[in-house]
């Protein structure tokens, strides 16, 4: 049987994944207002499940402090889009989908 999952809770999951990520940022770089400088899409298509994944802003030049938490982050964010609880799951809007 194929895994599927209403839209409405896979944005429930997406977005709570996300905002988990953000958090991180925020605490990482208090002093700086890097918004998505590391993101985690979770991707789908008609007739193609889902796939999580990671996405990065150019960063230019940092200091190797920032360079740890960046790689900290970017770690955190693979972590997250590696244990998406709906990765293979085919999204569904209705009962008829």
């Amino acid at each position: 049987m194929e895994n599927k999952v209403e839209y409405s809770e896979y944005c429930k999951a997406k977005n709570e994944m996300r905002a988990e990520l953000n958090a991180m940022t925020q605490e990482l770089f208090p002093e700086k207002y890097y918004h998505n400088l590391v993101e985690v899409y979770a991707d789908f298509g008609y007739k193609r499940p889902i796939k999580a994944e990671v996405n990065w802003a150019a960063l230019g030049s940092v200091s190797a402090e920032d360079a740890v938490k960046f790689a900290q982050l970017l770690t955190k964010a693979a972590e997250l889009a590696s244990n998406f609880k709906y990765n293979g799951f085919k999204v569904y809007y209705t009962d008829e989908d």
